[in-house]
């Protein structure tokens, strides 16, 4: 499991990295945008494979994805190269890489949700006397919606339950080829062992027609990205009570993270927890790399802005010292991830 764990780690991240650098490629070759290297890997260099005209393509030492090289990165006076660029194509340029990402986590989920995925909470049993009997609902029963809002997992639905303590809960089920609504008391203090309604469910493997699939992938990419922009005000002190566990995960977190998805995925016999897995990280990935920050896309992107706003570009050398500071701490806010892994492992 170790050489397979480190192989599918490497490889997930690779795909989502290249991914990424792959939007970008296609966005300069859409653009005739001079390319001076188009990398397998991240360097130090190991080989050179050949050239097309004065575009290199290497292979590097870090099996860490891929990586473009464009021409005149900074300096507008190369011709052809990103900066001489009108900013409405080097803004393309530079959102191109998360959109990849998007564009990679909808294929995924939605492979994923047509081959098989929990995307439905069933009843398995009711507790004598409980609110759940009494509203006549039985094992094998399917529930569609709470209080109006879809039900797709049971660990939403257990969230749900809990913030309706004390009142009436609406659910809608499906019972054979009929659906029906029933209304059933949410306890505030439930007997010991038993929930405040009074039932157990689990999650059902569905398969979705390709159509469906791609609409359930659309919503739950739209929540991995809502999720992440959550987490990150959390961070940040903008969840409203500060009281929400966020912490980043360097490279050691995010290893620790595949493999306890792949171990699951081997015990369950089931793919989804790896799609689900690569469909976070790439949303993820695309998310974090447009915000504003020195050295990512979307700090590029904010001094496009600036430069936009004052109808005058920044001088070549001050943006390259920008996003290269930008780097610098970038890489140390890295190192204190990995340490932070090493102190506090996510599992």
């Amino acid at each position: 499991m170790t050489l397979l764990s480190i192989a599918f780690f490497f490889l997930l991240l690779g795909l989502v990295v290249a991914v990424h650098e792959g939007g970008h490629l296609l966005a300069c070759v859409a653009l005739r945008i001079r390319l001076l290297e188009v990398g397998i890997g991240l360097p130090p260099r190991l080989l050179r494979l050949g050239r097309r005209g004065e575009t290199e393509f290497t292979v590097n030492a870090l099996p860490l994805g891929a990586f473009i090289r464009p021409a005149g990165d900074f300096d507008p006076r190369v011709p052809n190269g990103l900066a001489s660029r009108p900013a409405a194509q080097r803004l393309l340029v530079y959102v191109s890489g998360a959109a990849a990402n998007v564009l990679l986590a909808l294929a995924l989920l939605t492979f994923g949700f047509h081959g098989g995925w929990p995307d439905e909470v069933r009843i398995v049993g009711t507790s004598p006397g409980s609110p759940a009997e009494i509203a006549g609902l039985r094992a094998g029963d399917v529930i569609l919606a709470s209080d109006g809002e879809p039900v797709h997992d049971t660990a939403a639905l257990r969230t749900r339950i809990e913030a309706a303590r004390g009142g009436e809960m609406a659910l809608r089920i499906r019972r054979g080829d009929q659906v029906l609504d029933v209304a059933v008391e949410v306890r505030a203090a439930p007997p010991e062992g038993e929930g405040p309604v009074g039932f157990t469910s689990q999650g059902v493997l569905v398969s979705h027609a390709w159509g469906r699939a791609a609409g359930r992938a659309a919503e739950t990419t739209w929540d991995l990205l809502r999720s992440t922009v959550t987490a990150l005000g959390a961070l940040v002190g903008l969840d409203g009570d500060g009281t929400a566990e966020v912490r980043l995960v360097g490279p050691l977190g995010m290893k620790q993270i595949s493999d306890q998805t792949l171990a699951n995925a081997v015990e369950w016999g089931q793919g989804f927890p790896l799609l689900y897995l690569g469909a976070w990280l790439s949303a993820s990935l695309g998310f974090f790399n447009l915000v504003p920050f020195p050295a990512l896309d979307g700090g590029r992107a904010a001094l496009l802005l600036v430069e936009v706003v004052r109808r005058k570009r920044l001088p070549a050398r001050t943006e390259a010292r920008v996003h290269a500071a930008g780097m610098v701490v970038l890489l140390t806010a890295m190192l204190a991830l990995v340490a932070l892994d090493l102190l506090r492992p996510v599992f």
